[in-house]
Parts: structure tokens; sequence; C-alpha cells
């Protein structure tokens, strides 16, 4: 799941996802990384509980995004251009 991820209509990597030493972490740009946690196989929580993240897997197994949730709004972030993230 680690690896580079890609806002739709963008040319360069919007999201990291990366994991370090056991934690998780997930950057937007050149903002802070937030810390999360998993709650399932495929999803993590912020360690603020503000937020989570869904890896998004097709028929085939391959991580096609990432669905980021907050309490009333969604976003997917297609995965990036090099193509699906490696997988753990």
């Amino acid at each position: 799941f680690f690896g580079d991820y890609v806002d739709k209509e963008q040319d360069e990597v919007t999201h990291r996802f990366r994991i370090e030493d056991d934690v998780f972490t997930w950057t937007y740009r050149e903002q802070d990384p937030m810390v999360f946690y998993p709650a399932t196989s495929h999803q993590l929580v912020r360690e603020d509980d503000e937020m989570t993240i869904e890896f998004l897997v097709d028929k085939t197994g391959l991580i096609t995004g990432v669905e980021e949730r907050w309490e009333r709004r969604r976003k997917t972030v297609p995965v990036g251009m090099s193509g699906p993230p490696e997988q753990p």
C-alpha cells in the first residue's frame, strides 16, 4: 500500500503513504505527515479520529487508489503515475 498517489488532473505526486518504524503516515503535498493506525486490513484511522483512509482494491487485487473520509466528505485519490503502490 505504501507509495505515491496523484490527485485527478494533477501532473505530480500529491499524497504519500509511508511506513517507518511501524508508524503509518499519510502526507498531503509538503504538509506534515499525519499518523494513522490500522482499523481493518485496508482501512486506517488518523490518530485524532478525525479522518480515515481506505485503500481501494480492484477484482484482481491491485490497489487503484485511496479514499479519504471525513465526517461529511469523501475524496478518492488514484494511484501514482508509476502504477500501483507496493504491497507489504
